[in-house]
């Protein structure tokens, strides 16, 4: 596709429904000319076609026929056929010998920024006659009207693009954050407190248990934090000012549904009276954590209380070897400390084992933050 055909398209003009402002530069060079006829017309790879016209009932043209095409070919210079009929390009074209019986042309070429004629603002007459240099002016001078009003149109068009890349390319990193944001367990938050306006993302509402047309204030709001964890937000919304630097900390909520949630807060000041922040559940984590504190406390509870168990059997052991390791034990003597020190063996064995099995039992859980 040549290139003049490719940049009438961003136009979007072929095709369209009449508009006022080409229909009155079209009446005005007929009148103004005394043409019976006046056209605005418009050439793609086959055809010219007409946005505007005075005087002729057709539409559009082959354009093997179109006089037009010949005026394009020299865009800064207006196209003039005195007679048809005696004019070896056009006395046989069929727009001469029958309708609309062209006899005298005239053509303005309607030229873009870059320089590529898309088509001619033309005055036509059934009669031959002759055209002066300042007529031609004049229908260049209108012509140039056309034009302009086809590059504001692209321009509309441009701009009407640009901002609908822009709103595509903006919902997709929304609808990208938002996914992140549920897969992240993170909700974000802006609270103006001189306005009392608040804004919840998605996962926010998720994380509260509530649908997401649900209105929210800060009443409401209040009530669903833990009231021992209130005053942390509280007191940051008192202290905080702008610039200052994010600050976190960690909260309960019960949602609606009246399940007890960890969240951790992260929030700053972006002015006096407002905050904004993210809410990051963390009761899963929290949860492991507990139980991980848990383990531990008992663990050495464990430690502690095996600590005083193992001592008799370790003592009855340390005594055992001291006793034969003197020279005046018997054998007899000897053999009859066995049983205890099987005895002391094994019980400190089975603490021993105890031990082991309370680690077994909850090293999984631990490692896997369950």
């Amino acid at each position: 596709m040549e290139k003049r055909v490719e940049i009438l398209r961003e136009y979007d003009l072929l095709d369209t429904l009449p508009e006022q402002e080409f229909d009155d530069i079209v009446e005005l060079a007929s009148v103004f000319f005394g043409m019976p006829i006046s056209l605005i017309s418009l050439l793609d790879s086959h055809r010219q076609w007409f946005k505007a016209k005075v005087g002729l009932g057709a539409s559009e043209t082959p354009i093997e026929q179109a006089f037009c095409y010949h005026a394009i070919q020299q865009p800064e210079e207006v196209f003039v056929v005195p007679d048809s009929l005696i004019d070896d390009r056009f006395k046989t074209n069929p727009l001469a010998t029958g309708e609309p019986h062209v006899r005298f042309y005239a053509g303005a070429p309607l030229v873009t920024d870059e320089g590529y004629a898309l088509g001619t603002l033309c005055v036509i007459d059934k009669q031959p006659r002759e055209f002066t240099p300042e007529q031609g002016r004049i229908l260049q001078i209108l012509a140039a009207k056309v034009t302009e009003r086809f590059e504001a149109r692209r321009n509309r068009l441009r701009s009407q693009l640009a901002l609908t890349v822009a709103n595509n390319k903006t919902a997709k990193a929304l609808n990208r954050l938002l996914v992140a944001e549920k897969v992240a367990g993170v909700g974000n938050w802006y609270v103006d407190y001189k306005t009392d306006e608040i804004y919840w993302s998605p996962e926010m509402y998720r994380i509260f248990g509530m649908p997401q047309d649900s209105p929210v204030d800060l009443v409401r709001w209040r009530e669903m934090i833990h009231p021992d964890d209130l005053g942390l937000l509280v007191k940051a919304r008192e202290t905080m000012r702008p610039g200052d630097a994010a600050t976190s900390f960690d909260i309960r909520i019960r949602n609606t549904a009246g399940e007890e949630k960890w969240l951790r807060y992260t929030l700053e000041s972006n002015d006096t009276q407002q905050l904004v922040g993210t809410a990051l559940d963390i009761t899963d984590s929290k949860a492991a954590e507990l139980r991980k504190e848990q383990y531990v406390k008992t663990l050495e509870e464990m430690l502690f209380a095996l600590s005083h168990k193992v001592r008799k059997p370790a003592a009855n052991i340390l005594g055992i070897a001291q006793a034969l390791q003197k020279d005046t034990v018997k054998e007899a003597e000897a053999k009859s400390f066995a049983p205890l020190l099987t005895y002391s063996a094994d019980e400190l064995d089975g603490y021993i084992r105890e031990m082991n099995d309370f680690i077994s039992r909850h090293r999984n859980d631990i490692h896997s933050g369950k």
